[in-house]
């Protein structure tokens, strides 16, 4: 096979090997975002129970449509949501 970029001739091991690492990447990046999610959930149950005790509803509809554009900006394109 040929490197587009350059025209050299690359082995099919190096591009398999690039593959790899690649997919190790984005494992890493998915490690830290459920890590992250996690936390998130942390930190939106202490505020439902915050709310809770200051006898406010739970739910915040402003905030909530917020978050959703925040998200659907990230990528609509891609079903993030």
């Amino acid at each position: 096979m040929t490197d587009r970029a350059t025209g050299a001739v690359v082995e099919p091991e190096v591009l398999e090997s690039r593959v790899e690492q690649l997919r190790k990447n984005i494992d890493a990046i998915d490690d830290a975002m459920i890590a992250l999610a996690k936390e998130r959930q942390q930190y939106s149950a202490g505020v439902r129970r915050l709310k809770r005790r200051m006898g406010k509803p739970s739910v915040d509809l402003s905030r909530e449509g917020e978050i959703f554009d925040l998200y659907s900006e990230l990528g609509p394109w891609r079903n993030i949501l």
